[in-house]
């Protein structure tokens, strides 16, 4: 995905966090346990002239995102992640990361293959 990830602005209590750090604490934690985005903001790509899905909130505290570009960004990471997965093959080295960690996952609900 977009490197903008490893950029840094500061967190609520002033720490300074990395954007993967504010979208797993204030956007995907806020959104999955209270429904509502904890701390930051929504942008749309290129209605102030800048572009991206990633970028410091207005205010200068936390960051921004436009939902859509970033969906398009994952979408578009998981699809040339399946892909080299498919195209290395299962006895590559991502073939055997993937399958394990599939197989954490299954452990984890109970279903071993």
């Amino acid at each position: 995905m977009h490197s903008d990830f490893y950029r840094k602005a500061h967190s609520a209590t002033g720490d300074s966090w990395t954007y993967c750090q504010h979208l797993q604490e204030y956007f995907r934690g806020g959104l999955d346990h209270g429904f509502a985005i904890e701390w930051g903001g929504l942008w749309h790509d290129g209605e102030d002239g800048t572009h991206g899905y990633l970028r410091q909130a207005g205010d200068g505290k936390g960051i921004a995102i436009d939902p859509r570009t970033l969906l398009n960004d994952f979408c578009n990471a998981v699809d040339t992640y399946f892909d080299r997965v498919l195209r290395d093959g299962e006895n590559s080295i991502i073939g055997e990361n993937f399958q394990n960690r599939f197989n954490r996952i299954l452990e984890h609900r109970g279903r071993i293959r």
